[in-house]
């Protein structure tokens, strides 16, 4: 039997608990509070690096629109506004404006995806502080 043990067994017969015993429950619930949020953190961590992934997948999307936009749309799309009677350059601008901005806009949704300010973990790190006001607030 430990120490600590030895204190757990006086108090709980008199109903009041010793000072080390009130440490020793401290430190063992600050241990197992430090071990659950480290776990939340990894969680946390694991879906926001799920949430940068799907950010470059979106611009990967994005670019490869891009390129079947300026293989195919393009060519068929300028080739029908030729026929429609717009001149040629005029028809090459109208398009690759248009194409050009469907993927900026997805490429533009990628790269919101993956700003740090959305990779960080807001949560557990406000957790963690409130925790260690709670642990400071305990030990005075």
């Amino acid at each position: 039997m430990t120490r600590a043990d030895d204190f757990r067994t006086e108090t709980q017969s008199s109903g009041r608990r010793s000072t080390p015993t009130l440490l020793a429950d401290l430190l063992n619930e600050t241990t197992s509070l430090f071990g659950k949020e480290a776990r939340l953190i990894r969680a946390e961590l694991s879906e926001k690096m799920a949430q940068g992934v799907a950010g470059f997948a979106l611009m990967i999307g994005g670019a490869v629109f891009l390129i079947g936009a300026v293989n195919v749309l393009l060519a068929a799309a300028v080739t029908g506004l030729i026929e429609a009677g717009i001149p040629a350059p005029w028809s090459s601008l109208i398009v690759a404006a248009a194409v050009g901005l469907l993927g900026w806009a997805l490429v533009s949704k990628g790269l919101r995806n993956l700003k740090p300010s959305n990779l960080t973990p807001n949560r557990t790190t406000g957790q963690i502080k409130r925790d260690a006001a709670l642990v400071k607030e305990q030990l005075q």
